[in-house]
C-alpha cells in the first residue's frame, strides 16, 4: 500500500455551490422550508413582500448552507496510487480504486459496491482520479 498521497484536496466553498451530496441537498431544502414558513407568517400569500421574501429565502438557503456544511463537515479527499481516502465530518473512509466505477450522468459521482457517492472536489482532482482509475483498469505499472 502506498504511503504517500498523490494529491490532497479540501472541498472549497465555490465547489459546494454546484456539487452537492444528499445531506447538503436535504439541509438546503429544510432551511428553505423553514425560511418560507417565516416569510408566510409575516406576509400575506402572493403579495409582493411574500414573493420577494421567498426569492430571498431561496438565495440565502443556497448560499448559507454550503458554508455551514463546509465549517461543520470539513470534507477532504486524499488520492493514493491504490485508494481514495474520504474524510467527512470526523468519519474516514478508504475506497480501493479497483472498486470504483465511474458514473457518466454526473462527472463527480462514483459508484462503489452499487452505492452512488458524490465527490465534492474540483475538476482537476476528478481528472487525477480518472487517470488513476484508467491505470488500475488497464493494469499499467504504477508510476
Amino acid at each position: 500500500m502506498a504511503k504517500q498521497s498523490l494529491i490532497v484536496e479540501k472541498s472549497k466553498y465555490p465547489t459546494l455551490l454546484y456539487r452537492k451530496n444528499r445531506l447538503l441537498r436535504l439541509l438546503e431544502s429544510g432551511v428553505f422550508a423553514l425560511e418560507l414558513l417565516i416569510v408566510l407568517s409575516v406576509f400575506p400569500f402572493r403579495s409582493p413582500g411574500f414573493i420577494a421574501g421567498m426569492i430571498l429565502s431561496a438565495i440565502l438557503a443556497i448560499l448559507i448552507v454550503p458554508a455551514l456544511y463546509l465549517w461543520w463537515a470539513k470534507p477532504s479527499y486524499e488520492l493514493y496510487q491504490d485508494r481514495l481516502l474520504v474524510k467527512v465530518g470526523g468519519k474516514e473512509e478508504s475506497i480501493w480504486l479497483h472498486e470504483i466505477e465511474k458514473e457518466y450522468d454526473l462527472p463527480y459521482m462514483i459508484r462503489v459496491k452499487g452505492k452512488r457517492i458524490p465527490l465534492l472536489v474540483s475538476d482537476s482532482f476528478l481528472e487525477e482520479i480518472n487517470a488513476r482509475l484508467e491505470v488500475v483498469r488497464r493494469g499499467w505499472k504504477k508510476s
